[in-house]
């Protein structure tokens, strides 16, 4: 019996690979001294921090060495998260 024959619950599914963050570092300007932070370590920060962060244009975002525009970064990342859920 093919996949296609079995029922659903039966198909073996293809893992996906996981989704690529349109960022590898966040640099935080707050104080004295820059915090760079990886995307995790961003997203594991409070929600009203990150939105602080960026209104206030006190993070920058970058892949490579290549700076990523901060809407454009979290216009991906909300695909991305739509995509897995």
């Amino acid at each position: 019996m093919s996949d296609e024959e079995k029922p659903p619950s039966m198909q073996q599914s293809t893992p996906q690979p996981p989704a690529r963050y349109p960022f590898d570092r966040v640099i935080v300007s707050e104080g004295s001294t820059p915090r760079k932070l990886t995307p995790p370590e961003f997203f594991a920060l409070p929600l009203a921090k990150r939105i602080q962060y960026v209104v206030e244009q006190k993070a920058s975002f970058f892949d490579g060495d290549a700076e990523v525009d901060p809407k454009e970064a979290l216009k991906q990342m909300r695909k991305i998260r739509t995509e897995l859920h």
